[in-house]
């Protein structure tokens, strides 16, 4: 049985770490995961995606929750780029996003929403 304060700890951990979230659809069933950081170009108009491509997960992403963490839109789509890492994508397009507003009564998470690509040419990045 753990004692009061060792869970004490643990969820004042847990607020500090704060949740980044993203929401994937996969739509292949094929995928192979790429690393985290896996160097994704960024497009924020399909219509200017300049090769072809494939569609490989829908993605909805927030920000971490805590203090530290990047609660801008930038913070999202970093999350964002980590969950089509693990779609295997080459890229993403950002299909909507929403800036999130902060004061003393009310806060709302940022939040993307981001389709991951793969691109189906030979061409290397």
């Amino acid at each position: 049985m753990k004692t009061f304060p060792g869970i004490f700890l643990l969820l004042c951990f847990a607020a500090l770490c704060g949740c980044a979230t993203a929401d994937t659809v996969r739509l292949r069933s094929n995928l192979v995961t790429k690393p985290p950081d896996c160097g994704l170009d960024v497009f924020a108009d399909a219509a200017k995606v300049q090769r072809p491509y494939e569609d490989l997960c829908l993605i909805d992403a927030r920000p971490g929750s805590t203090r530290f963490s990047d609660q801008s839109v930038n913070g999202a789509v970093n999350n964002a780029k980590k969950a089509a890492c693990s779609c295997g994508a080459d890229a993403i397009i950002i299909s909507g996003y929403e800036a999130g507003t902060y004061n003393l009564s009310t806060a709302v998470q940022a939040r993307v929403h981001v389709k991951a690509i793969r691109f189906t040419d030979t061409k290397q990045k």
